[in-house]
């Protein structure tokens, strides 16, 4: 009987790489797996927030090696397709040949030859930055972490003088794996990924050129742009028991691929809560002009259709922050984190937060504001001598996750697409069902979970229609 053929959908996110194996005739997961990146290298905080936030490449590169090395053989071998999907807005610069594919490993041949990844949410784009750059023509306002934002800062920032000079390689962490992977000699990105960066036009599918040459912008390092899902090489050499020649596609959206994975109905909103947390509706249709309001974003699709969504920068990130105040707490009473398992922190959050579900404490997790007023900031409210617990703040954090969701999709328009039920995934919903059933409180539909199919799913499953 003959071998079915698999496609490979990859994930890089903020803090895991995610890898998925689909059978191409089945379309069935054939295997999964994850691994870590503890790739952060850099996460200056200030009164006003994080200032900066970088991940170290190598890292990245090291994890997604081990993710490989964690699939069977045999499997890697049946690959005749590669999705890569990952973290939008943020950029990474590097020197052509720099690093590249090398004896079936990615390897950087010289230490500066690669820049750390400035991820999306970075915050060194201070609010009068942005005021000094060229307004764009694009209803999505630019933000710090955004891409070209970054790349202004770089070319503008007196400590990173000469740093683009360094380079003649940009994109996202997903676009720089791509070109690596095909040796690519330019570097391509989808749409999805442009319209992340800011400056770009949707509609023409062109970066908004004039616009940023008079402000100096460095646009010879601009990639050029295809639309998703596309197909832009072939794996030049093996790599990780892959053999060569398999098709590679355009870097694409975890946001899009995420929504895309769960195969929704029309009348159907995606809620997908990781790191970050995403609330999206599908648009065929219906125009706006501009309408929407500033929480949310109309951003490319699949298949000529738009997402509406409501990207909040406040997610399971604001659990973790949790979870490593619990950490330091227990640092500072001489419990060494060799004894403390974070997933047993997790547990307890979640075990205590269930006991504390109508707590009357309240709190607004805006730790990184959100990209469209990002000077809000957190606070705590109602405090009182019985609701103090670790109980009452898990479960008011968590509350706070969903009310900020709330704010920022208003009910109206999704009863203007007729949304009967809320699909969701992502890392934090799977394994947290006391936030789920807030969810459903909160939003007052059903919320149907799909836990065996995410972001790398969806790359895969891109690829696959095209291939």
């Amino acid at each position: 009987m003959a071998v079915s053929e698999l496609i490979l959908g990859i994930d890089i996110g903020t803090s895991t790489v995610k890898g998925t194996l689909v059978d191409k005739e089945s379309r069935e997961v054939v295997e999964k797996q994850s691994e870590p990146t503890l790739a952060q290298i850099s996460s200056q905080s200030s009164g006003r927030g994080v200032e900066k936030d970088e991940q170290d490449v190598l890292s990245i590169v090291k994890a997604m090696e081990l993710l490989m090395s964690r699939f069977s053989s045999h499997n890697l071998k049946r690959v005749k397709g590669i999705g890569i999907s990952g973290q939008m807005h943020g950029v990474v610069l590097w020197r052509n040949g720099g690093i590249k594919l090398e004896n079936g490993r990615i390897i950087v041949t010289q230490k500066d030859s690669v820049s750390s990844l400035v991820t999306w949410q970075d915050g060194r784009c201070s609010k009068n930055f942005l005021l000094t750059l060229p307004k764009t023509n694009q209803p999505i306002p630019l933000s710090t972490g955004y891409g070209c934002a970054t790349l202004f800062w770089y070319s503008r920032a007196s400590d990173a003088e000469g740093t683009l000079s360094l380079y003649d390689r940009t994109g996202t962490i997903m676009d720089c794996f791509v070109s690596v992977l095909c040796g690519s000699t330019e570097v391509i990105m989808s749409s999805q990924n442009a319209n992340s960066w800011g400056y770009f036009d949707v509609k023409n599918n062109t970066w908004e050129y004039d616009i940023l040459r008079d402000g100096s912008f460095p646009v010879h390092l601009l990639p050029r742009v295809v639309s998703a899902p596309s197909i832009v090489g072939s794996l030049v050499s093996e790599w990780c028991g892959v053999p060569p020649g398999v098709l590679v596609a355009v870097a694409m959206g975890d946001l899009q691929c995420s929504v895309s994975a769960v195969k929704p109905l029309p009348t159907n909103a995606i809620l997908s809560i990781g790191t970050s947390s995403q609330l999206s509706v599908i648009n065929n249709c219906i125009s706006f002009d501009g309408s929407l309001p500033s929480s949310i974003m109309e951003v490319p699709y699949f298949n000529n259709k738009t997402l509406l969504v409501a990207a909040a920068l406040t997610g399971g990130n604001v659990i973790a922050r949790l979870v490593d105040f619990l950490k330091e707490f227990l640092r500072g009473i001489h419990i060494p984190d060799s004894a403390v398992d974070t997933n047993s922190i997790y547990s307890f959050l979640i075990k205590s937060a269930n006991e504390k579900r109508n707590t009357s404490l309240q709190v607004s997790p805006l730790i990184l504001g959100e990209r469209h007023a990002p000077t809000l900031r957190g606070s705590v409210s109602n405090i009182s001598s019985d609701n103090i617990s670790v109980g009452d703040v898990s479960s008011a954090v968590m509350r706070g996750i969903v009310d900020n969701l709330k704010e920022m999709m208003p009910l109206a328009l999704l009863q203007q697409f007729k949304v009967d039920t809320l699909i969701g995934s992502g890392s934090c919903l799977d394994k947290n069902p006391v936030l789920a059933q807030l969810i459903v409180e909160g939003f007052g539909y059903p919320l149907e979970l799909r836990s065996n199919v995410d972001a790398p799913y969806g790359a895969a499953m891109a690829v696959l229609e095209i291939t």
